[in-house]
């Protein structure tokens, strides 16, 4: 599969890898009301590279949403299947699949016949990997059975943020200079069915029995 567009179009797209926005998260261990003191902190940083996730439609008025692009899990690398292609977590997998072989086996059997009763889908339901790319820096995973250097990333759709910039008005009137990478028509796609399945969820409670 090819994951990225040898010619990048012109304009910022879903998907895209981008440098220079501003990452800012608000920090607070209780609610702000409007008795005692109001205590907060802010995060700001700049840690490079980040991933569009406004649907091209949407980059306009001066907003963009943003992920940054954060570093791969160690425990990725036990699990064989992922090991051998970490953007397998991009797609839907069976149960047995979603953890090292090894563990797969010591699960008790009737905890391996419920998983396996929910049939396929997606592990890591928050997460999506970028593949390895030389335009990518190069990361250090640290692991007790032996380190490993990677320039494939991931994002959590929890960072999501909103992003106001002057200099974006439409996706081809937009910093173009800011963007590095652009995914595949097939990968962009995996991308949007992922992060739908994940803001699709229906939690139990919300769930209609069927007749």
């Amino acid at each position: 599969m090819t994951h990225y567009e040898n010619k990048p179009s012109p304009a910022l797209r879903f998907g895209d890898v981008v440098n220079g926005f501003v990452i800012v998260t608000p920090q607070q261990k209780t609610l702000i009301t409007s008795d005692g003191p109001q205590l907060f902190g802010i995060d700001v940083r700049h840690l490079g590279l980040s991933v569009v996730l406004s649907p091209c439609c949407s980059i306009s008025e001066k907003t963009i949403s943003v992920a940054p692009l954060i570093p791969i899990r160690p425990t990725f690398f036990q699990n064989e299947f992922l090991a051998d292609d970490l953007t397998r977590i991009n797609r839907v997998m069976a149960p047995e699949k979603s953890i090292p072989a090894a563990k797969w086996n010591n699960l008790p059997e009737e905890q391996r016949a419920s998983r396996m009763q929910e049939g396929v889908g997606y592990a890591f339901k928050e997460l999506f990997i970028y593949a390895e790319h030389p335009l990518l820096r190069r990361h250090t995973v640290n692991r007790k059975e032996g380190n490993i250097v990677t320039s494939a990333w991931m994002i959590d759709f929890r960072d999501a943020q909103k992003v106001v910039c002057d200099k974006i008005v439409n996706p081809k009137q937009s910093p173009i200079e800011s963007k590095i990478l652009e995914l595949s028509v097939s990968a962009r796609s995996e991308l949007r069915e992922k992060i739908a399945a994940y803001y699709s969820r229906i939690p139990v409670e919300d769930q209609v029995p069927a007749n």
